[in-house]
């Protein structure tokens, strides 16, 4: 949801649940690979998602602290750019909920792939759709952390706290 307009916005929505839900719907439909290829794509995609939303959950803290160290000083930081750091906390921990959630579903597959093959396949479709998923919140994230960035370096200038290489 657009924070400003309070509306769905229909690229987020086609962008982060269509994308997704068809790839994931191709993959149960279509299903490509033999069942060896598709265990090791699913290691694959266990370690991925498992680094990502590890190194996700570090960039997380580094924004809580952030955020901490705004509130305790007043003035140092708009009402928006207080709400653009608050949104990129949100969309990084939605990457990280959604990476160890795929990295589960997975686990849970390989457990049943020897008992129903058709149950082992949806679960690594509905992976690869969280997977994907993740992927699009990751790229918003770190599109949101760059703007943070910069209006961070701003109000470190106006308080002589360094120099901002852009200048």
């Amino acid at each position: 949801m657009n924070a400003s307009t309070g509306r769905v916005s229909a690229v987020d929505v086609f962008l982060h649940v269509v994308i997704p839900v068809a790839l994931a719907a191709g993959m149960f439909a279509f299903w490509p690979l033999d069942a060896n290829t598709m265990q090791r794509a699913s290691s694959n995609m266990v370690t991925g998602a498992s680094i990502v939303s590890s190194l996700m959950c570090g960039v997380a803290v580094m924004l809580f602290q952030l955020r901490t160290q705004i509130a305790s000083e007043r003035g140092f930081a708009s009402r928006g750019e207080r709400r653009l750091i608050d949104e990129t906390y949100y969309d990084v921990l939605w990457s990280v909920v959604v990476g160890f959630s795929a990295v589960a579903l997975i686990v849970v597959g390989d457990f049943v792939s020897h008992l129903s093959p058709c149950a082992w396949k949806a679960l690594v479709a509905a992976a690869i759709a969280l997977v994907a998923n993740m992927a699009m919140a990751t790229c918003m994230g770190i599109k949101r952390i760059a703007a943070a960035y910069e209006i961070i370096s701003k109000v470190w200038d106006r308080a002589g706290n360094g120099d901002n290489p852009r200048s």
